[in-house]
């Protein structure tokens, strides 16, 4: 963090500085209390591979993620319709329109992506990805 405050700080010319906070338990109960003094770290990652699970917890006026307490009406009408669809493709026909409300107002800043380094070996066979970017174990066989 104190590499992105440097960042901001030399790129935009903000005094951005990074402020640390001694567990991960007391982080959240800030973010939660509504106590954070700036910005701060919310990385997220979704818990199965469907924008639903993006949408929302984030952007949905009460999600269980929406930590910046974000609200969208336009969002909220879309994400509803999108989750009482007749079919997967008419939802995410609807999530699509959400998203784009969303990028048009944009209530959070994504200022670096993770990276995951991997390899493989030739004593090794079957080594897949997992939709979130790490080696699914329990598909890797000897070769």
């Amino acid at each position: 963090m104190e590499a992105v405050a440097q960042s901001v700080k030399n790129t935009l010319g903000i005094d951005a500085r990074a402020e640390g906070v001694p567990t991960f338990a007391v982080f959240r109960q800030q973010i939660n209390a509504h106590q954070m003094k700036g910005p701060y770290r919310a990385a997220w990652q979704e818990d199965y591979p469907d924008v639903e699970n993006w949408i929302g917890p984030l952007y949905v006026t009460g999600g269980s993620s929406n930590d910046g307490l974000y609200s969208n009406p336009e969002v909220d009408r879309l994400y509803k319709e999108a989750t009482s669809a007749a079919s997967v493709e008419d939802a995410h026909a609807k999530f699509a329109e959400a998203t784009k409300a969303i990028d048009a107002d944009p209530p959070a800043m994504p200022i670096y992506f993770y990276s995951n380094q991997w390899g493989t070996s030739t004593r090794v066979k079957n080594v897949q990805v997992t939709w979130v970017g790490e080696i699914d174990l329990s598909s890797v066989e000897i070769a």
